[in-house]
């Protein structure tokens, strides 16, 4: 189970990452990742205000996935 956390936090770190550098965001394994991780950050974003600088969703997601670890 553990594994899978780490998997999870590791894909968004490699998300934000990839943000950073539009030449990257156009490869085909950047869209997959970018449609996984916008589905997983969707809820979170629903919940967030609209008028936020940056997006802390990526942030409170690695938060929720830590919490859900030490549960586990």
């Amino acid at each position: 189970m553990d594994f899978l956390f780490e998997l999870l936090s590791l894909l968004v770190f490699v998300y934000v990452i990839i943000s950073f550098f539009p030449e990257l965001r156009d490869h085909p394994w950047a869209r997959e990742l970018n449609k996984v991780m916008e589905t997983v950050l969707k809820p979170i974003r629903d919940v967030l205000p609209k008028d936020m600088p940056l997006d802390p969703s990526p942030m409170i997601l690695i938060m929720l996935i830590q919490m859900l670890k030490m549960l586990f």
